[in-house]
């Protein structure tokens, strides 16, 4: 198996959940916490207001953590992790992908949303890491699936369960 980086952001902790077991189940993975200097408000709707604000602005929020060139040329595939904010991943999402370097890295977007499609933040996930391989994104409905679940659909959409 490929060496794997599992890299996600979590607002509400259903991908850190998601991410965390994936990591305790993928050998020779490692996981990346896409966490941003500035917190986002615990509140829903003024969450919501944030984010909708760094999308109008196309802001590249700071992060707490930066992974150097090294450390990511170091993996062939990374699993990205992420809620759809406005219709596509959070602009945290597309800092990280622009700060590291994506060549033959072969990219899997797992996004977490009650009902928007994935299609539109996978385009922005190829803006972001043009040099990646990215495949064509799972979205894994919202509180609708659980863990275990979850887990499931993601090993079948790598290709590890029939």
């Amino acid at each position: 198996m490929a060496d794997t980086l599992i890299a996600y952001f979590s607002w509400s902790g259903r991908s850190a959940a998601l991410a965390q077991k994936l990591y305790r189940n993928l050998p020779g993975s490692s996981l990346y916490h896409i966490a941003t200097k500035r917190s986002y408000a615990k509140h829903f709707v003024s969450c919501a207001a944030q984010a909708a604000a760094e999308k109008k602005k196309n802001e590249r929020p700071d992060l707490q953590t930066h992974l150097s060139g090294k450390q990511v040329m170091k993996y062939d595939r990374m699993i990205l992790i992420y809620p759809i904010w406005c219709g596509t991943c959070p602009m945290a999402v597309r800092t990280f992908l622009e700060g590291i370097r994506t060549e033959r890295l072969d990219l899997f977007p797992v996004a977490l949303s009650m009902k928007t499609d994935v299609r539109k933040s996978v385009e922005d996930i190829r803006l972001s890491a043009p040099k990646a391989a990215v495949a064509e994104g799972l979205r894994l409905s919202g509180k609708k699936s659980g863990e275990e679940e979850a887990y499931e659909a993601v090993m079948r959409y790598l290709g590890l369960r029939d």
